[in-house]
């Protein structure tokens, strides 16, 4: 088990969490995705999202879970996203159309190459 599941799964036990930042680089996001969507769809108190790629994510699919997860999240009203490819924008646009919890959303999208 990776560091971002045994977080998430110890996240869970405590009711005082209110804002989370975390890091969806290639290596956490495949093998967390399925412990970051338990989080997200059975955190009660957790309102702040903050999420942002340390490495190149340019060339994956980092906030699918993300998004998917917060799709059926109803306490997260704040959702930062930093350092994404604009490739990202699609799954961004389908979340904001379905989950009408989110308050404020900030969108700091990559570079894209070339």
């Amino acid at each position: 088990m990776n560091a971002l599941n045994v977080g998430l799964t110890g996240l869970l036990a405590n009711s005082s969490v209110t804002s989370l930042k975390m890091d969806t680089s290639y290596q956490y996001y495949h093998d967390g995705s399925k412990v970051l969507n338990d989080f997200l769809a059975n955190t009660v108190t957790l309102a702040e999202l903050h999420v942002y790629c340390s490495s190149d994510c340019s060339s994956d699919r980092s906030l699918d879970s993300v998004f998917e997860a917060l799709a059926t999240n109803r306490t997260v009203k704040r959702l930062t996203l930093r350092k994404f490819s604009v490739k990202d924008m699609k799954p961004f646009r389908q979340l904001l159309d379905v989950n009408k919890i989110l308050e404020d959303v900030s969108f700091y999208a990559s570079p894209t190459p070339g």
